[in-house]
């Protein structure tokens, strides 16, 4: 039996998307809680506070009798669990301008270093990793192995979903992360800045094994999490694009040189994503703006995406306009995140609506129908 998807207005949002892959019109993506749920979904037995980042927390009151204290590592992998919480904050969830709802199945970042042999130390709101890779260069290879538990327990999450969907929301790549970033969290943070400059050769080995991870990792998702439309959505951004789909990035580096970013970064970021149609690099930081003029002239990369560090101004400041002007006029899109509601206006008359993707989250879905109602005159 066909369902309706959770979104009044899918098929247009998807056009303004797709136009925004294109530079060639905005994007608004506007989360509230719902005025009224889409269907009746009964609360989850437990609250968990991993669950679907990015929607807004809907209360509810635990079941009577309270359901017994459970470990971490349960809650983040038992997928039933896992897709009723979800569910439950979706069917309460207004999706505005290019929002949409998605089941977000993600196991915390850097996820991929699990596949390849990191054990996961779960906490109530995020995944961390001890490192467990002694020597870069005499350590076996990094391969894609489809019976790692930690394969398996993802896997089992993002198919349960597929099939609870109903075609009421879509099922996303969950935020593995890539490149040298799974590097640090195999080796540490110090060792792999260590392994950079003193054995470049094997980070780039390295680096590459991941690649071909990654890909085999997204490549036995993809039939779990491609719509009817040939498109995927990606966790944490709100992102949907109309083929294949991914975020990248490098928070490492904040840390090293344009030289050795260039050297030790750029080649597998490349080639990981000419295995993909639309491809957004999360930025983050000032400290990782030195990198940005090579991002612009890199043609695999269609959007950036700006996160400002703690304690910097959020997404919407004037602070950021002439950065966003600067990847505007290099062709690229942008999307800006952590805008404020009364940012939205200002921010889309300093640097244009072409090619810029907001993200806002609004108190209620009145408010947020409302600021909607403002932007809507952007759209080309």
């Amino acid at each position: 039996m066909a369902h309706a998807f959770w979104k009044e207005d899918w098929d247009a949002a998807r056009a303004h998307l797709a136009a925004w892959w294109r530079h060639a019109g905005p994007a608004f993506s506007i989360m509230a809680p719902s005025d009224t749920p889409w269907e009746d979904v009964p609360p989850p037995a437990y609250e968990l506070r991993f669950c679907q980042p990015n929607a807004p927390r809907i209360p509810f009151s635990p079941r009577t009798p309270a359901a017994p204290p459970r470990p971490l590592e349960e809650l983040w992998t038992d997928a039933q669990l896992r897709v009723a919480a979800a569910e439950f904050l979706m069917a309460h969830t207004w999706y505005g301008g290019e929002a949409f709802p998605y089941f977000d199945p993600h196991f915390g970042p850097c996820n991929l270093a699990s596949f390849v042999g990191a054990t996961p130390v779960f906490e109530e709101d995020s995944v961390w990793y001890a490192p467990v890779m002694q020597d870069l260069s005499s350590a076996p290879p990094l391969r894609f192995d489809p019976d790692n538990p930690w394969w398996r327990a993802q896997l089992a999450v993002v198919a349960h979903g597929a099939a609870c969907a109903r075609g009421r929301y879509l099922v996303a790549f969950p935020d593995v992360i890539e490149n040298v970033d799974i590097l640090a969290a195999l080796r540490g943070t110090t060792e792999i800045l260590t392994d950079m400059a003193l054995a470049p050769e094997a980070v780039l080995r390295r680096v590459a094994e991941l690649n071909s991870v990654y890909h085999e990792a997204f490549t036995r998702l993809q039939p779990l999490l491609q719509d009817a439309h040939g498109g995927n959505c990606v966790s944490v951004f709100d992102l949907w694009g109309p083929g294949r789909t991914i975020k990248v990035q490098c928070d490492l580096s904040a840390m090293i040189s344009p030289q050795m970013f260039n050297e030790l970064v750029v080649p597998g970021l490349v080639e990981q994503c000419a295995h993909y149609e639309y491809v957004l690099y999360h930025l983050d930081g000032s400290q990782a703006l030195q990198h940005l003029d090579t991002l612009l002239a890199l043609d695999c990369i269609d959007a950036i995406e700006w996160t400002p560090e703690p304690g910097a101004p959020w997404g919407g400041s004037p602070r950021w306009y002439d950065l966003y002007r600067k990847i505007l006029a290099a062709g690229k899109s942008v999307q800006a995140v952590f805008v404020q509601l009364e940012e939205a206006e200002p921010l889309i008359d300093a640097v244009g609506a072409a090619g810029m993707f907001l993200m806002l989250r609004a108190p209620d879905e009145t408010t947020g129908r409302r600021v909607l109602e403002r932007l809507s005159h952007h759209y080309l």
